[in-house]
């Protein structure tokens, strides 16, 4: 038996000899390390070799994602409410469900339920996925669907291509007639989303000496993308390197998901006002926990004086606050920047946000049409830009929000989400500690 074939037994080998010839320095026995495509030392190996080790460790490796259960139920999805936002999903990688046994657990269910939290409104999550799914296959699942139902289109490709290296020109000729032909299919008020490629980073196991090249090659095709002239329906999801690909779980659909619903929902129907009608024993019992909250104590706090001081500095707003929604109006609790006075709780946008089980963003207030109209109790000059999270009682009402607000448009990030969330959890914290 020659050198190249020991230790692999006849039918591995048969299974090999099949494939396109790796060179014989390759054809190595069991346990020895897969050279390294990016070794300094000696000259890089060529992309059809690097090809043909990612598809022989995909294809082999107990720890190749390619052997984790796949979801096959029913392609769509529910959360509950009235008015629902209709989204379409179309692609591979995480879209596919790998990893769970149902969609519901999967990228489908988490993004309707993240877009429910946020809008108060229904979602129905329809989807043409596959593990295996390309750009140019991705133009035959949509065939059979009509596109025009949808508020939303979400395409989610580009994981197959990076491992298999495709050229960047095929990539740029091949997504653009895959956008041309959403787009065609689709009126101009649809929402198109195209996610960037994953990483994949240090999170799989993947050797890492071929994750560099794939991920290398990913960040090229996602350059690509992002030169591409797209119409202004049209919206490129950017992956931070907290979406670095990952062994599928729940935990992973989740994160991705809350990500994409801030960016969908930012572009969503701006003249539908997304929040919810409490029903009258939920209002009252929401009612009662801010009159308990009242009667422990209405002095100044300097805890909560700390906190929205933290807020302004942390986000570089010229105005926080936290305020509590009573029955008809919006009072103050603490505040930096500006004296708050209180106001009818209608038109409030701290009402919106209690009537929110999640954040409530207003980047520029002159550009949405839904809360142009809508004041702070502050004289002047007027609030151009809002963020709040909702301050929640430990029986699970939404009693007030913490904010920061400015006179000038500006961008608000899920990181900035996550950091007025956890200032908005010290002053719940604080507030529901304090003597009765």
């Amino acid at each position: 038996m020659s050198p190249g074939r020991a230790g692999l037994g006849s039918r591995r080998w048969k299974r090999l000899h099949d494939r396109p010839k790796a060179p014989n320095d390759l054809r190595r026995p069991r346990g020895d390390p897969l050279p390294d495509p990016e070794d300094t030392v000696t000259r890089p190996l060529p992309r059809p070799i690097v090809r043909v080790l990612l598809r022989y460790w995909l294809a082999n490796s107990p720890s190749s994602w390619r052997r984790r259960v796949t979801a096959d139920d029913q392609p769509i999805v529910h959360a509950a409410g009235t008015d629902p936002d209709r989204v379409f999903i179309v692609g591979d990688g995480v879209a596919s469900g790998r990893g769970v046994v149902t969609h519901e657990l999967g990228l489908p269910g988490y993004l309707a339920r993240s877009l429910t939290a946020i809008t108060g409104n229904a979602t129905d999550v329809e989807f043409a996925v596959h593990p295996d799914m390309t750009v140019e296959s991705s133009i035959e699942a949509i065939a059979s669907f009509d596109l025009r139902r949808f508020d939303a289109v979400l395409i989610s490709v580009g994981h197959n291509e990076a491992l298999a290296l495709m050229s960047v020109a095929r990539w740029r000729v091949e997504l653009a007639g895959l956008l041309e032909e959403v787009q065609r299919r689709t009126p101009a008020q649809t929402q198109i989303f195209v996610l960037d490629v994953p990483t994949f980073g240090g999170r799989t196991a993947l050797p890492p000496h071929l994750a560099r090249v794939v991920d290398r090659h990913a960040g090229l095709l996602n350059e690509a993308t992002a030169g591409l002239t797209l119409a202004p329906n049209m919206t490129v999801i950017p992956l931070s390197h907290d979406n670095e690909f990952e062994p599928e779980t729940r935990h992973l659909y989740q994160q991705w998901a809350d990500d994409m619903a801030f960016d969908i929902t930012k572009r969503l129907d701006p003249d539908r006002v997304p929040i919810e009608v409490s029903d009258g024993r939920d209002e009252e019992a929401r009612r009662r926990a801010v009159a308990e909250l009242e009667l422990a104590g209405r002095a100044r706090d300097a805890v909560l004086d700390s906190i929205v001081e933290t807020a302004r500095q942390i986000f570089g707003a010229p105005i926080a606050a936290i305020t509590l929604i009573r029955e008809d109006t919006q009072t103050t609790r603490a505040a930096s920047g500006a004296v708050i006075d209180d106001r009818p709780r209608e038109g409030s946008f701290c009402d919106v946000t209690v009537r929110r089980s999640s954040h409530h963003i207003v980047e520029d207030t002159v550009a949405d049409s839904r809360f142009a109209h809508y004041a702070a109790g502050i004289d002047a000059p007027p609030v151009r830009f809002y963020a709040g999270c909702p301050i929640i009682s430990p029986d699970g009402h939404r009693v007030g929000a913490l904010c920061v607000m400015d006179d000038r448009p500006r961008a608000f990030s899920r990181q900035d989400i996550r950091q007025l969330r956890a200032l908005a959890e010290l002053a719940e914290r604080h507030l529901w500690s304090l003597p009765e």
